[in-house]
C-alpha cells in the first residue's frame, strides 16, 4: 500500500522545506492523520523471511527520494532491528511504515504489530544473538519510540536524519 498524504505543507518529491521542528516533522506522533509528505507502506508475514525484504523496500524509497547513502545505510539497519523484534517478540498483523515529512530533513520509520507474544516469545533465543536491537536502534536514530494505537496495535519507530 503506498500513501501520498495531501496537506497544505505537502511537498512533491523533488522540493524541499526548512524543519519546523518535531511538530511539523511529526516526528514523535503515528502517521495516521499526518497533513502531509509521503507515506509508504507494506503489511508483512509473520516470518523471519520479511526482515531482509523490508530492508530492499526502505532502500528504494531512500533512493527514490535521493536521501543520502548512509541514510539508506541506516535505515536498513534501523528498520530491520524494528522489524526483527516484532516477528521475534510480538503477535501479528505487521505493518511497515515509511514518511518523509515535508521537510525532508528526517525519515521515519514505523513498524506496527498485534503486541507482545508472551514471555514465550522469548524462550530459547540466545543472549549472545538477541537482545542489543534497541540499543542499536538509540544510537543511530535522532529519537525513537513507542506507542500504542487506538485500535491496540504496538507502533515502534524511529526518526532518522535524511542528511549526514
Amino acid at each position: 500500500m503506498t500513501t501520498v498524504v495531501p496537506g497544505p505543507q505537502a511537498l512533491s518529491d523533488g522540493e524541499d522545506a526548512p524543519c519546523g521542528g518535531a511538530a511539523s516533522c511529526a516526528l514523535y506522533e503515528p502517521h495516521h492523520g499526518r497533513t502531509g509528505g509521503t507515506v509508504r507502506s507494506w503489511d508483512l508475514p509473520h516470518d523471519l523471511r520479511s526482515a531482509p525484504f523490508v530492508r530492499d523496500l526502505v532502500g528504494s524509497c531512500c533512493q527514490r527520494w535521493n536521501l543520502s547513502e548512509r541514510c539508506l545505510q541506516d535505515c536498513s539497519l534501523v528498520v530491520s532491528e524494528l522489524v526483527s523484534n516484532s516477528l521475534t517478540h510480538a503477535l501479528p498483523p505487521i505493518t511497515v511504515s515509511v514518511i518523509l515529512p515535508p521537510c525532508r530533513q528526517h525519515i521515519r520509520l514505523e513498524v506496527s504489530d498485534g503486541g507482545s507474544a508472551g514471555v514465550d516469545a522469548e524462550e530459547g533465543l540466545d543472549p549472545d544473538e538477541h537482545g542489543r536491537g534497541n540499543i542499536v536502534i538509540s544510537t543511530i536514530a535522532a529519537s525513537s519510540g513507542h506507542v500504542v494505537s487506538g485500535q491496540g496495535l504496538h507502533i515502534r519507530w524511529a526518526a532518522l536524519p535524511t542528511r549526514p
